[in-house]
């Protein structure tokens, strides 16, 4: 099979891997930002690699190696979300924990912060389930054709939406879980999918109304979530019974309608919970806290372990 070339946020730096000679293996092709916490990795529109870090700012790089980080206009040090723009591939955002948004319009050269998100009426009871309790935007996502549009997840706090690329924030979760933990935007019309501590929802109407779809699933509580390129219907996500493990992997064919469980291939993941999970070449790629690596070959609808001993990956993003 024709693997992706893979990106790393793990809890000790970045990596790049690139299929080994062998179909069903890894090799490591470059490793960087040893020992500090990468949160969320994604492709520049430039072709660089930028990773936003637990203890400094958006870092840049070329190859994997040598990281710069970006500090022009950018305020909080704790990033927890990165996203490209579907349309513009020059704008970036990024957010932060406590929540905030900030968009570059070059690449990442320099940094501008979106409006405060503290006029939502959730600001008050903004929180997290972890010390030091402190709420953080966990998932930004733009829609594929209105420029201005723009949702952001807080985890725990609700839904931010926009009009006007960020000048403004107002609600747009009823119905919703207040700990959005995954969001994301297919290229159909005005639907949203949000992962969620309490289970899976999906909105019709750009956020209009929530309504939650748990048919099918083991657990609720959702701990990755991603969709196929090239089917807006076809949905992988993770769910947990605890925080220490007892996963499940999980596929809708409608939308999140209704879910079974695909576990073929899969060693046992009950002391480990699956953290992150992406589309690309090749089909989904999935992650866990105990540096496990899978592939899911969607016309065998079987998963193969392609690495493993990995620092706890928190997520993947498919670079080529």
């Amino acid at each position: 099979m024709n693997r992706a070339v893979l990106g790393l946020a793990t809890d000790r730096g970045s990596l790049v891997l690139k299929p080994a000679e062998e179909a069903t293996a890894y090799a490591t092709a470059s490793q960087g930002l040893l020992n500090r916490k990468c949160h969320c990795i994604t492709r520049v529109g430039d072709g660089r690699l930028a990773v936003g870090t637990d203890d400094f700012f958006v870092n840049f790089s070329k190859d994997g190696l040598e990281w710069k980080p970006s500090l022009e206009g950018m305020t909080n040090p704790k990033i927890t979300a990165l996203a490209r723009h579907p349309q513009h591939k020059h704008l970036l955002f990024a957010g932060t924990s406590s929540p905030a948004i900030f968009m570059s319009k070059d690449y990442g050269a320099s940094w501008g912060k979106l409006a405060p998100l503290e006029s939502l009426p959730s600001a008050g009871r903004w929180t997290a389930a972890q010390a030091p309790f402190r709420a953080r935007i966990s998932s930004i996502t733009c829609h594929s054709e209105h420029t201005g549009v723009v949702f952001a997840g807080i985890s725990i706090g609700g839904l931010a939406a926009s009009k006007d690329g960020g000048q403004n924030w107002f609600a747009r979760d009823k119905g919703l879980s207040p700990d959005v933990r995954f969001l994301i935007a297919p290229p159909v019309a005005s639907r949203l999918y949000a992962g969620t501590s309490t289970g899976f929802f999906r909105t019709d109407d750009l956020g209009g109304i929530w309504k939650e779809h748990t048919a099918g699933l083991p657990y609720k509580p959702v701990t990755a979530l991603a969709i196929a390129g090239s089917n807006p219907d076809l949905i992988v996500m993770a769910v947990c019974g605890r925080n220490d493990g007892l996963s499940a992997l999980v596929q809708s064919k409608d939308g999140g309608r209704s879910w079974e469980v695909i576990d073929k291939g899969l060693p046992p993941l009950g002391d480990r919970i699956v953290t992150c999970i992406t589309f690309g070449r090749g089909g989904f790629y999935a992650g866990t806290n105990k540096g496990d690596l899978f592939g899911l070959d969607n016309l065998e609808g079987r998963w193969t372990i392609l690495g493993s001993k990995y620092p706890p990956i928190n997520e993947i993003c498919c670079l080529a």
